[in-house]
């Protein structure tokens, strides 16, 4: 329950984090609109998944559909600054070469930019998935659900031998995910350079 709610709470976070991305990156919109994105951004990020957590249980319910969307509103703030800066960051000569072809700047933005930034972007994915893991169990503990859920219990029964039994199966879901992730980046050559 704990990895499906970091996982689907990551998912939810890229699904929104790409659009507002787009729309906050300076050298796809006029400065006004990229400005206002990027306050949208930060009043995601700025509130902590935890206090996320404690508002949605109260509006949506115990469970991990809570946490899902806890996860999902902070990181889509983080990622969606991040994205947007892998687009403002990409090399200029690819870009250039496109739009001297007259193409459209929704053009340039999919076939020049956002392939261009597509590896830095895919990254801070999986970044924020080993993120969301450990925050995972941290909702669980106020009512979202999963590992955290367990660990409370565990807590509040004296239970200690299982308070450790599942404070070490976290650690080795966080290592099974750093493992997985740099695997993933080796294996596909992606890196945060971008020259």
């Amino acid at each position: 329950e704990t990895v499906f709610i970091a996982s689907a709470g990551t998912l939810f976070a890229a699904v929104l984090a790409l659009p507002l991305a787009l729309i906050a990156a300076r050298n796809l919109v006029p400065m006004p609109i990229a400005t206002v994105t990027r306050v949208l951004l930060e009043t995601l990020r700025a509130v902590p998944e935890v206090i996320w957590g404690l508002v949605l249980v109260t509006v949506i319910g115990v469970g991990p559909k809570a946490g899902v969307v806890a996860l999902g509103l902070h990181s889509a703030g983080v990622l969606g600054k991040l994205y947007a800066e892998c687009c403002e960051n990409v090399r200029r000569a690819p870009v250039q070469a496109l739009e001297a072809t007259g193409a459209s700047p929704l053009a340039v933005a999919c076939y020049a930019i956002l392939p261009l930034a597509s590896g830095p972007m895919a990254i801070h994915t999986l970044f924020r998935m080993e993120w969301n893991l450990r925050a995972a169990t941290v909702l669980g503990m106020i009512g979202a659900g999963g590992i955290g859920q367990a660990l409370y219990n565990a807590q509040q029964l004296f239970f200690y031998d299982q308070m450790m039994a599942y404070v070490l199966i976290t650690w080795a879901i966080v290592m099974l995910s750093d493992a997985l992730s740099d695997w993933t980046r080796h294996r596909l050559g992606w890196t945060l350079v971008m020259a």
